[in-house]
Formats: C-alpha cells, sequence, structure tokens
C-alpha cells in the first residue's frame, strides 16, 4: 500500500468518527517524500470546542493517548497495513502544531535544511529509539529557534 492510500484510508476513517468540522495537515518524512520508517504523521485539527468530542471518540477507536502535551495536544497511534500512523489531535492554534507547520514548511521549501534533516534521520535510525526521537527533536529545536520561534 503506498503512502497516499493509508493516507486517504485513515482520514476517512476519522472523519467518518468524529463527524464534524476536521482540517488534516499530512507532515513528518512521509509528507516531504523522505525515506523514512514506514510512518505517517497526520495532524488532525479540530476547534477548540470540538475538541473534548474528537479526545474520546480517538480514545474509544485508538486506545489510550501514546502521548500527551497538554489538555489540547494528544497523540494517538495506529496502523494500517505496514503503515505506522501518529494521529496528532490538536487545534490550529495550539503553539506545537504552530511550530509544526513552520518547521514542516522550512523542509519543504529548504533543500539544504531537508537534507540535513535526512542525514541526521540516517545516522540515528539504527540507534535506540529515544536517541533517534532526540536527535530530531534536537533539530526540530534548533530550526525553530533560528527561525525566531520559541521551541
Amino acid at each position: 500500500m503506498e503512502v497516499q492510500e493509508a493516507l486517504n484510508k485513515i482520514q476517512i476513517e476519522i472523519r467518518s468518527l468524529l463527524k464534524i468540522d476536521i482540517e488534516f495537515r499530512h507532515i513528518g518524512s512521509s509528507a516531504l517524500g523522505l525515506e523514512g520508517k514506514k510512518d505517517i504523521d497526520l495532524e488532525v485539527l479540530v476547534d477548540p470546542s470540538d475538541f473534548k468530542l474528537a479526545d474520546q471518540k480517538l480514545t474509544t477507536k485508538y486506545g489510550a493517548h501514546k502521548k500527551i502535551l497538554d489538555k489540547f495536544w494528544k497523540k494517538f497511534e495506529t496502523t494500517i497495513s505496514e503503515w505506522e500512523i501518529d494521529i496528532l489531535l490538536s487545534t490550529p492554534e495550539h503553539e506545537g502544531t504552530k511550530q509544526n507547520k513552520i518547521f514542516f514548511e522550512h523542509l519543504k521549501n529548504n533543500t539544504p535544511a531537508r537534507e540535513d534533516y535526512l542525514k541526521i534521520k540516517n545516522k540515528t535510525k539504527h540507534l535506540p529509539k529515544e536517541q533517534y526521537l532526540k536527535a530530531k527533536k534536537d533539530f526540530f529545536n534548533k530550526i525553530i529557534h533560528q527561525l525566531c520561534i520559541e521551541p
């Protein structure tokens, strides 16, 4: 199954489940066409007034949160075929969502930064997951700081 097919399938599933106004943002390596670990990062953005309902329905469908930043940013995980899907439930105005968008747009539009990110991913992909994620987070924070945005 190709990334777009898996992405379409999860978006249909979530839209059918929530039945509210949703903005989807495909971010991360798969959205940039970079070599990755067969994962898809999908932001599911809802109005703050719909967040609690969306959180409850996603929890019922996908189980307990895999990560919680605060009351308006929660991560779920599921799989479709060979793809691991990270569902990032948030609101459009959440600071983490804004930073994700800035970072993604920067990589999308900046070939040297995108190449640096791929080098970090390739250099650390065989390390334990915590070290791999730390290296990516450090790069994220460096880029956000360079763009004069507080991480």
